[in-house]
């Protein structure tokens, strides 16, 4: 263990500054905890996943609307931002990311985002392939 933290906002900042290989975080902690996690975990997976390139054949089983909610995700977005930005149902952005998620074999939002970065979709630094 290299690190605690009493709260969530603690415990980004000791992870940036300490980069350990795990962080475990509670689901329920004060100031931000481990349920809005998909933009804490951008901004951590940025920290810490070296540059990539595409890597296409991972994507293969992916329809292009799915590769977009899947870059969309990886930014952090909500269920509702994607919706909004691509202007159709949250019932239609959860079906495509559910999908998405059965096709990849991937069993967490989390997992989504790390794809994401993992396939070079979403890249360092907020660029975007």
């Amino acid at each position: 263990m290299v690190g605690e933290a009493s709260d969530g906002e603690q415990a980004v900042e000791l992870a940036a500054r300490l980069r350990p290989e795990v962080v475990l975080m509670h689901i329920r902690m004060p100031c931000l905890d481990g349920v809005p996690a998909p933009g804490v975990t951008r901004r951590l997976v940025e920290a810490f996943v070296p540059p990539t390139r595409m890597n296409r054949p991972a994507l293969a089983p992916l329809t292009a609307r799915e590769t977009e909610i899947l870059r969309l995700v990886g930014t952090g977005r909500t269920d509702a931002a994607i919706a909004q930005t691509l202007v159709v149902s949250e019932a239609t952005v959860k079906t495509h990311l559910t999908r998405l998620m059965a096709k990849l074999a991937l069993s967490s939002r989390a997992q989504v985002v790390v794809t994401a970065y993992e396939t070079g979709l979403i890249t360092p630094g907020g660029r975007q392939v």
